[in-house]
């Protein structure tokens, strides 16, 4: 029986995708790309097909941008915008249900500890044994290392275990 669920974040326990956008094309803003330009359908097509990392290249050398400032920019707006992120519809259930079913849910995110601070203020916390954020020093998936670190550490069955969104 598979209950050891390993979970992905952004658009997978949060729906946090549409915040990201918005930071985005307030970053844009900041940095003088005229609002006509900015195209929120592509900027979320590009964060979900490739990375939000690709963003920054792509529309950076588009608008002749400074990365560092784009980042940096583009990270106070995140903040700011993701805190009021939701959980998508029907997660609780399946958390508890892992639980419920002698299992355990595990956080894998390439977001900071602020993944930690929404599950936390929306009830969550205790749903989860542990967590890897971007705050610690692991590669970015799909390196298993972070996902290797949590298998061993909780001596989890990998024949029990599902990793659910991310990539």
């Amino acid at each position: 029986m598979i209950n050891q669920l390993f979970w992905d974040f952004d658009g997978t326990l949060f729906d946090t995708y549409p915040a990201m956008v918005r930071a985005f094309h307030l970053t844009l803003m900041d940095l003088n790309v005229d609002e006509v330009e900015i195209d929120d359908h592509s900027i979320y097509t590009t964060m979900r097909q490739q990375s939000l990392g690709t963003a920054f290249d792509q529309y950076g050398a588009e608008f002749g941008l400074n990365l560092d400032q784009l980042k940096i920019t583009y990270y106070r707006h995140e903040v700011q915008e993701v805190a009021g992120a939701k959980p998508i519809a029907g997660v609780a259930e399946i958390l508890q249900q892992a639980i419920d079913n002698g299992g355990a849910n595990y956080l894998l995110t390439h977001r900071n500890d602020q993944a930690k601070q929404l599950l936390a203020d929306n009830g969550f916390k205790n749903q989860f044994v542990d967590a890897v954020t971007a705050d610690m020093p692991f590669p970015r998936k799909p390196k298993p290392d972070s996902l290797n670190y949590l298998i061993d550490k909780h001596n989890v069955d990998r024949k029990a275990a599902m990793m659910i969104g991310g990539s």
